[in-house]
């Protein structure tokens, strides 16, 4: 008989890298869609059609983002009742999840539909490196997390932590070797006819991203272990923080330094996020025993 793994009793970093695996593939999958799309664009119809795809990226990213927002959250009671071993609270949590996932997914195919012209005109015309691995490590952490909180096994879950927090960092350095070295043909997927000028920009964004990888890794284990916990106001404090780093790039540093501050408009809200996570944290390990 086929012998099951538990993220309660079996190690930590085995069990969270298991369940982490078919998120992955499943994301994989699903960005190669939009990539497969963006090479054929670029390559067969023009440069001008490829910007024109990508600024409905931002809107894709905002619509999707809304919907996670709005349902992460559901699984964390689920992960808690788990880790209870209260079957009817799992049952009831669940049942409410997939009721009120719909209720939202219908509100939110219906808004998207009518704001849709609005935001193509405020996006004007014209970035996308998607975080598959460490994403994918985070949401198997938050139910990891999630589920010990539940049975307060609190020593694992500060165990657990540390070991994908080092394991993200590891991966983090390999996906920079990787954006370091494979820039030029990366870009020269996206079209036949790419000039000078587009090349170079394109590779300075792809080095400057490469250099602060790392901060990604600690925005995801920090932030979905902070949810596991049922810290859900975890998500908000990481948006605001991004989002007054890109805002603060995009008003006091673009006029001053140009195209580089727009390179690192990203690592920039990476680490703004990365800063109050770890702080609160911190606290956490104190006030719950971790």
């Amino acid at each position: 008989m086929k012998k099951q793994y538990s993220m309660l009793t079996d190690s930590p970093l085995k069990s969270i890298i298991l369940f982490a695996l078919p998120i992955m593939a499943s994301s994989l999958l699903q960005y190669n869609y939009s990539l497969v799309d963006n090479i054929i664009v670029g390559r067969y119809v023009s440069e001008q059609a490829l910007a024109a795809v990508g600024c409905i990226g931002p809107i894709n990213s905002f619509i999707i983002g809304a919907a996670l927002g709005l349902t992460t959250g559901f699984t964390i009671p689920v992960a808690h009742a788990f880790g209870e071993g209260d079957r009817r609270k799992l049952c009831h949590y669940a049942g409410s999840s997939i009721l009120l996932a719909f209720i939202i997914g219908c509100v939110i195919m219906i808004t998207s539909h009518i704001i849709s012209p609005f935001l193509l005109e405020l996006v004007g015309t014209p970035d996308d490196i998607k975080d598959i691995p460490m994403s994918g490590l985070g949401v198997a952490t938050q139910t990891f997390v999630g589920q010990n909180y539940g049975a307060e096994n609190y020593n694992r879950i500060k165990k657990g932590v540390k070991q994908i927090l080092l394991l993200d960092l590891l991966v983090s350095v390999a996906m920079s070797l990787i954006l370091y070295f494979a820039a030029d043909p990366v870009i020269a997927l996206f079209g036949n006819n790419m000039t000078g000028e587009i090349m170079v920009a394109a590779k300075r964004y792809i080095l400057a991203i490469a250099q602060c990888y790392s901060l990604v890794a600690i925005l995801f284990v920090m932030r979905n272990s902070l949810q596991g916990m049922g810290f859900t106001y975890a998500n908000s404090i990481a948006g605001i923080g991004e989002l007054f780093g890109r805002l603060s790039v995009a008003f006091v540093l673009t006029p001053l330094l140009g195209f580089d501050a727009i390179c690192y408009a990203g690592p920039a809200a990476w680490l703004l996020a990365d800063i109050p996570l770890i702080i609160i944290y911190i606290k956490k390990q104190h006030n719950t025993a971790l």
